[in-house]
C-alpha cells in the first residue's frame, strides 16, 4: 500500500513539474 501511494505521490510530482515547464516555455519559447 505504501509503495502504490509513494508512486501516486511521484507521478502526481511529476505531472505538476512538466506543467510547470511547460507553461515556462510558452511563456519563453525556446
Amino acid at each position: 500500500m505504501t509503495d502504490n501511494l509513494s508512486k501516486s505521490l511521484k507521478s502526481t510530482e511529476h505531472e505538476l513539474s512538466w506543467a510547470h515547464r511547460g507553461l515556462k516555455g510558452n511563456s519563453a519559447d525556446d
